[in-house]
């Protein structure tokens, strides 16, 4: 080769090791490589050369290199000229473009050899990819326009279908540690050591594995952390194996796919796994009424023909090309082979994500899913370990590809779940063009889920949250979203634990803080009485407690009558009449509460305490997770706070609900589920029976080595420690495995660890808290590994025993209480064994019960016995969730017809888009709440319903009523009689606006029953752009609310902003003395229930005890009680004939940091953070200061601003006439004078002497500058005419409609060189006059009190009067009366002092004896007289 074609080699060599990026394997890499060597020995010199150049154009070419396959590329260099090519490529490229991606096979034939592949997949013209991840580094130019194309579409759709911001659909975690993957794999490579393969062999994989360019490669590392994984897993240790293996990565140290191609071969060929026969035997075992079975095998062995023969190659590219044109499946799937090849399709997918073939018996799980025929769906039982997620994610894929393919919501039991599985599985939907996203959202403005997408991960929580957002507020945060498709994870948990479960919308209830005093009151009768149960079994319906009297002596009574009694006492509490009803319907239920709290909650079993003082719900009899958004109702969450002197939180009330059942039942017949335990009949036909969906049971792909060891039973605490302690020494120590003790309660588990560790036990992990992070889910499992936990341990999650573990018997599992049922203790059990695995299990409990009761029966007779009684319960647990379900079902059907009632009339009265109406419509949502409660006592149908029609009936009435003041708004015209007949007047927008406001008033006063929902909408009046006479409209709300209760501060409070408005100063400060005086009370009735420590604390509380954060209740109080006191404490200042008020709105939050920064309280700021958003919605929301200053002076306002407007105009026309200079300068310092008027306050003490005095100097002072006096006097006084008068008159006119702002002011001084004739040649002094006004607008920025007493001279007033008077006559008394403007304010809108300035001017003007003027006789040759002309001129024209 020549030095040139040596280059070119090399160049096109270095592009080879790009090329797997793109989808070229080893093979055809090599074939272009021999056909290269070809040349060299078949081409002339200048032929090669010329092959070369051209094959490095081609290679280099991104857009052909993306867009067209590797073969299609050898096939053109095979049978083309080198010089087409290029040409020939690049039109593969545009006419794959032109449509679609796809080639008529016709087409192609001309230009590539033919396909062997069948017809229906001969679409294989797009690259391949290895990851999704480097497809996206390297994508063409031309795929970059396209994907936004579709991206642009799909926001114009968005927009224009939903005003909800778009949000992209593809996940952005943050970058994945490489460091951590390297990590994992060094630690997995030491289980081939285990497996004990020879060391030469795990030398020669290091070598491969770790050499830099694979170690460094993210996708790599991944790929080899699964290839070892697998080895492990499968245990491949046979020596003929392991040199197969090694051989493979040594041939292709590269190529990670080649190495999971050829390992999945092994495993095949090993037998690991069942056959398909095998296990199709297995699914007619375990399910005696599938009968579908025939069938089943027939679609699985079409599906697989179709993957092996025609999709098995097929790249990223491929799928993402075919589901561009795919569209929907038929009704019944697998009722065509359109369908199986489809499924093969989806395979293969799964393949290239994973990188491994799925299993048959995964793939069978997808296609029994899809060929159920029952009403609602199917479930199915699939063993933990046996890749639940990528059967869940080709279920989806199947159900929403497609033109017309479905929605997809994939609900699962967390939010960490749903995030994980969105981001692991985004890729694979995308190479079928499908969008993902998850739902768990905090719900914010600019944190919204994109429900238009595809398919959609989340909770159950978000799910019917985002439901009743859409349907309770009509906030459509679904996007009409249909409920195509549900796919449950963990179904057994969601279906039958949670079936009664509520998604509820937390929020606090306006008017619930006030009550928070009875619960103090009813907690201290309980500790101070010593009150307790009688121990009769039937104290949930009994009103009979025991407590001690004053002489400390046990006596009974009724705790109703008492608790009643208290709460009738005034002078030990107050609270709101109008919960009068409400208490007393619910005080039996609060007293309930009372006691559990108090005698049958505990820390660390019930519940725990956060570090920031909550308290956390654990759900310990299921999955043992910390519920941290769950709260109780009745009062007991309330009761446990002041169990542990915590700061007392309101209650919340339950109104807008959605139950579990309810939206589940929403999906059928498409409702899909898995999970690791079904349990027992009763379980399955309860599923059935609610849900109409069938399960399907399916065996494992491997049988495990498990073991279930004989049970244990202790007669105490103690010996129940030991007996734990010992067979952990067994197992742990001597045996060297594993053990993961699961506990019940998280106090359980840490007395067993307490042990453990006194025991000298080692390697003992705790795992008890989902809320902290300090509790990390353990993983990896080494030998003498103990990890006690609780249920958390015990469903969904994964550990992984090391192989020195597996080989010595794998993970042991030992359960510390008896499961309330079967499925969770097989959940429980399920943690052992998987994947093929060893492992044991057992049961070690301890029961009281008498000692010579243990003689005669033995602990497998024992546990059997008490396991029997368990199901036997748990048949009777499910009987009674069946008759609560449709009870259940009945609430929600409630609930949608409250809903369709109340936003019948949403044409007329939205509650959801009219925020005026929100207060009415929370007011309603309050009595379906107390209707709800009411309710939840009846148990007869016909009763519940009759109740319903009365509730009903009253909606409906205040609906009616608001329908008609509706209708009396007057129309935007009114009738007047004149000249005896009725004449059209239209009315303003303005004055409109101003009546539909006024009569909202009503509509609210109609629809709110509860005075602190006509709270918040008077303070609403006060937010906000509003028309004209907002704060009379909150007084009026305000008062309304005053007259249901008067007792409440914060309704005086809220009304001081609109008195002061109002000028009723007295009647502020009455406010403030009421305000003041129910703040007081409140807070003297809170300190005498001991809202300090009303119990003392224990002393694992101490730190409470320190700090009470139950102070930060008071200490609110106090902080607001003093903001109060000092603003009344202003307003005594305030004397209306010298001062001018403002009421200043602020917000409490400023205020109580101010007041706690570098205090000792001020490790309380989050909690009076709390405290005051309580406050908040109690109506508490601003704080009210005032700004009091002198008051301004009308006549002197009005008096400087028509001075500057005279200036603007003077300076206009002395521009025209030549006189640029001193016209600009005018004309600035008119707008100045503008300004002044407009946007600062002129009082008493502003002096107009002082004010002339300068004007004189200034204008002086210019003119002898310039020397021009007596040439341009003449000519000036000769521009009085009509025009010019009318100018003057039209601009006031002008200003009084339109406003003034700095446009306007400029457009007047256009105006007026207009006026005076200025022509087009005078461009120059326009820009310069504009110029000039910016100045003026900086001038304003400035002290400008100081620029205007720069320059004084003296007195000027001698100017106008005495012998030497300038001004007499009439001229005299214009100016007179423009110095001494006497307006009439009785009529003035202090909310638009401008205009109605402007207009009083403009009323003005016609009382002025202009005509009568001889301006001629004013001439004087004199510096006096002259300046006054050029000054006070232009001023008689405006005033004109």
């Amino acid at each position: 080769m020549s030095f040139h074609e040596e280059n070119l080699f090399k160049s096109i060599c270095l592009k080879f090791f790009e090329f797997h990026k793109i989808g070229w394997t080893y093979e055809q890499k090599a074939l272009l490589l021999f056909i290269i060597v070809d040349w060299t020995s078949s081409s002339a010199p200048s032929d090669r050369k010329l092959k070369l150049q051209h094959l490095l154009n081609i290679i280099s070419d991104d857009t052909i290199v993306s867009l067209v396959s590797a073969d299609q590329i050898l096939n053109v260099i095979q049978t083309q000229p080198s010089t087409d090519w290029s040409s020939t490529l690049l039109s593969l490229v545009t006419y794959q473009i032109d449509n679609n991606f796809k080639f008529p096979d016709e087409w192609l034939k001309s230009y590539i050899s033919p396909s062997p592949i069948d017809p229906i997949s001969s679409n294989n013209d797009l690259i391949n990819t290895t990851t999704e991840i480097e497809r996206t580094r390297i994508r063409t130019d031309t795929e970059r326009c396209l994907e936004q194309k579709e991206s642009d579409l799909l926001r114009v759709s968005l927009q224009t279908i939903d005003s909800i911001p778009f949000h992209n659909f593809h996940y952005s975690p943050e970058p994945e540690p490489l460091e951590e993957y390297q990590s994992i794999l060094n630690e997995n490579l030491k289980e081939l050591t285990y497996l004990k393969w020879p060391a030469s062999d795990i030398t020669s994989i290091k070598s491969v594995i770790l050499n830099p360019h694979n170690f460094n490669n993210l996708d790599i590392l991944k790929t080899s952390i699964l290839l070892i994984e697998t080895i492990v897993t499968n245990r491949l240790s046979e020596s003929n194996t392991v040199k197969r293996i090694v051989k493979c990565l040594l041939a292709k140290p590269n190529n990670s796919r080649i190495w999971m191609e050829e390992l999945q071969k092994i495993v095949k060929e090993s037998g690991t796994g069942k056959s398909l026969q095998s296990l199709l035997e297995e699914l007619i075992s375990l399910n005696p009424n599938l009968t579908n079975h025939s069938d089943l095998k027939r679609i699985f062995q079409t599906v697989m023909n179709y993957h092996t023969n025609n999709v098995s190659h097929w790249t990223v590219h491929d799928i993402k090309n075919w589901s561009r044109t795919h569209s929907s499946t038929h009704s019944h799937p697998f009722s065509s082979d359109a369908d199986c090849y489809k499924m093969a399709i989806i395979v293969r997918a799964a393949c290239l994500h994973k990188q491994y073939l799925p299993r048959d018996i995964q793939i069978l799980s997808v296609i029994l899913m899809l060929t159920h025929n029952t009403p609602g769906g199917r479930i199915e039982q699939i063993k933990t370990g046996e890749g639940k997620s990528i059967i869940v994610c080709m279920l989806a894929a199947y159900l929403a590809v497609g033109k017309q393919g479905k929605k997809v919501d994939i609900i699962t039991t967390s939010e960490v779940l749903a995030i994980r599985d969105t981001e692991e599985f985004k890729d694979f939907y995308d190479m079928f063009n499908l969008t993902c996203t998850h739902n768990c959202r905090d719900g914010r403005e600019n944190d919204k889920t994109n429900y238009s997408l595809d398919i959609v991960y989340g909770t159950i929580n978000h799910f019917a949250g985002d439901l009743l957002r859409t349907e309770f507020y009509l906030q459509n945060v679904r996007q009409n979203r249909p409920y195509d498709v549900a796919i449950v994870d963990e179904v057994d948990s969601m279906f039958i634990d949670q079936s009664n479960s509520y998604t509820q919308l937390a929020s606090l209830t306006p008017g619930m803080k006030s009550l928070t005093i009875i619960f103090r009151l009813i907690w201290n009768c309980f500790s101070t009485y010593h009150i307790s149960s009688t121990g009769r079994d039937n104290d949930e319906d009994n009103d009979c407690f025991v407590m001690k009297n004053e002489q400390n002596e046990s006596c009974q009574i009724n705790i109703l009558t008492f608790i009643k009694k208290k709460l009738e006492d005034r002078n030990l509490l107050r609270y709101p009449n109008y919960r009068q009803q409400y208490i007393q319907s619910k005080l039996r239920a609060w007293i309930q509460s009372c006691k559990h709290a108090m005698y049958s909650m505990h820390e660390n079993i019930d519940y725990v305490i956060s570090d920031d003082g909550k308290i956390v719900v654990v759900d310990y009899q299921n999955t043992g997770v910390s519920q941290t958004n769950m709260h109780w109702n009745d009062g007991l969450h309330q009761f446990l706070q002041l169990k542990h002197n915590l700061r007392l939180s309101p209650e919340r009330m339950c109104d807008s609900f959605f139950s579990n059942v309810t939206y589940f039942k929403k999906y059928q017949p498409n409702l899909y589920g898995v999970t690791g335990t079904i349990g027992t009949k009763a379980s399955q036909d309860f599923v059935r029976d609610v849900y109409g969906v069938d399960v399907v049971f399916i065996p494992k792909y491997l049988d495990s080595d498990f073991r279930i060891c004989p049970d244990q039973v202790a007669q105490s605490r103690e010996q129940w420690l030991v007996k734990i302690s010992a067979e952990c020494h067994k197992i742990a120590i001597q045996k060297k495995r594993a053990v993961l003790i699961i506990s019940q309660t998280i106090a359980d588990a840490e007395d067993i660890a307490k042990k453990l560790k006194s025991s000298q036990h080692r390697n003992v992990k705790l795992y008890v808290r989902s809320d902290l992070k300090q509790h990390v889910k353990p993983e990896d499992i080494h030998e003498g590994d103990i990890i006690v936990a609780t249920n958390l341990a015990g469903r969904g999650t994964d550990m992984k025993p090391v192989t020195a573990v597996n080989d010595r018997g794998g993970l042991h599992v030992i359960v510390t209480f008896l499961p309330r049922n079967l499925r969770i203790e097989q959940q429980a059990f399920g943690r052992a064994g998987r994947q093929g695995k060893p492992g044991s299990a057992c049961l070690m409990i301890y029961q009281d019960m008498p000692p010579e009761l243990y003689s005669f029966i033995d602990e497998a007779q024992l546990i059997e016995r008490i396991k029997v009684a368990r199901d036997k319960n748990e048949v009777k647990m499910i009987q009674q969730a069946l008759s609560l379900v449709r009870k259940i079902e009945a609430k929600d059907q409630l609930l949608k017809q409250f809903l369709d009632l109340v936003h019948s009339e949403r044409d007329s009265i939205d509650f959801g888009n009219n925020k005026t109406y929100r207060p009415g419509f929370d007011s309603m949502r309050e009595t379906w709440a107390n209707f709800c409660s009411k309710i939840d006592d009846l148990h007869n149908e016909t009763e519940i319903q009759r109740e319903y029609q009365t509730f009903a009936n009253s909606i409906r009435t205040r609906l009616e009523q608001c329908l008609t003041l509706k209708r009396n708004v007057a129309p935007r015209y009114t009738l007047i009689p004149l000249n005896h007949q009725l004449v059209s007047i239209a009315v303003t927008d303005q004055e409109h606006e101003k009546q539909i406001a006024e009569n909202d008033i009503e509509i609210l006063n109609a629809l709110i029953e509860y005075p602190k929902y006509l709270i918040d909408a008077g303070i609403n009046e006060l937010c906000g752009k509003k028309p004209s006479g907002a704060r009379l409209r909150s007084l009026k709300l305000l008062q309304a609310a005053q007259q249901l209760d008067n007792t409440d501060f914060i309704t005086y409070y809220n009304q001081i902003p609109s008195l002061i408005d109002q000028e009723k100063i007295a009647d502020a400060k009455q406010a403030f003395t009421n305000a003041l005086e129910h703040l007081e009370q409140e807070m003297h009735y809170r300190e005498m229930l001991n809202i300090f420590n009303a119990v003392q604390p224990s002393d694992e509380n101490k730190k409470e005890q320190q700090q009470p954060r139950s102070l930060a209740e008071i200490l609110f109080l106090n902080i607001v009680k003093a903001y109060i006191q000092g603003a009344k404490d202003q307003l005594k200042k305030f004397d209306s004939d010298k001062h001018e008020i403002e009421c200043k709105i602020e917000y409490w939050k400023e205020a109580v940091e101010e007041q706690l920064k570098s205090t000792k309280y001020a490790h309380l700021m989050a909690e009076l953070e709390d405290e005051r958003m309580e406050w908040a919605f109690e109506g508490l929301q601003f704080r009210y200061q005032f700004a009091i200053t002198a008051k301004r002076s009308w006549w002197k306002t009005l008096f400087v601003f028509i001075i500057g407007i005279a200036q603007v105009v003077g300076g206009a026309i002395l521009c025209y006439y030549g006189h640029v200079k001193f016209g600009t300068s005018m004309i600035g310092q008119g707008l100045v004078d503008v300004f002044t008027a407009v946007f600062t306050k002129i009082t008493d003490d502003f002096s107009i002497s002082d004010y002339l005095k300068n004007k004189i100097v200034s204008y002086g002072t210019q003119l002898f500058g310039l020397g021009m006096l007596d040439r341009f006097v003449t000519p000036l006084m000769s521009t009085q005419t009509i025009n010019i008068i009318g100018f003057g008159v039209k601009t006031v006119h002008e200003l009084a409609t339109n406003g003034i702002n700095l446009d306007s002011l400029k457009n007047v001084a256009l105006a007026a060189l207009q006026v005076a004739g200025v022509n087009g040649n005078s461009l120059k002094c326009v820009k310069t006059i504009m110029e000039n006004t910016d100045t003026a607008t900086a001038l304003i920025s400035g002290d400008f009190k100081q620029i205007m007493n720069v320059k004084t001279v003296n007195n000027f007033l001698q100017l106008f009067g005495g012998e030497n008077a300038l001004l007499k006559g009439k001229e005299k008394e214009i100016l007179s009366r423009a110095l001494n403007f006497s307006v009439d304010l009785s009529h003035f809108d202090i909310n638009n002092p401008l205009s109605s300035a402007f207009k009083l001017v403009e009323k003005q003007i016609g009382s002025l004896p202009v005509t009568q003027l001889i301006i001629k006789n004013m001439i004087r040759n004199h510096f006096v007289v002259g300046s006054i002309v050029y000054f006070v001129f232009p001023l008689y024209v405006v005033i004109i």
